[in-house]
């Protein structure tokens, strides 16, 4: 007998530990930008596996998230 919500529970503490455990050894400033692009990469693999559609907003949203982080990522750089 399967037990599939055990099987994803157990997938997303393991997903979820490896995280915390990977962020732990990270900058702060590395750090924060992979966690803020999380949600970004929710919503694109929705969009791209479970076929979501994403309106003008989101796709909006997705671009401000992406020039961000690209520009924070530039400055860091510029600074070390």
């Amino acid at each position: 007998m399967e037990h599939p919500f055990l099987s994803r529970a157990l997938l997303h503490a393991h997903a979820f530990f490896i995280q915390n455990y990977a962020v732990k050894h990270l900058p702060a400033s590395q750090a924060s930008l992979l966690m803020g692009t999380e949600p970004l990469f929710g919503l694109l693999f929705a969009t791209v596996f479970l076929q979501e559609t994403m309106s003008l907003f989101q796709w909006i949203g997705c671009f401000i998230v992406i020039c961000t982080t690209i520009a924070a990522c530039y400055k860091f750089s510029k600074q070390n």
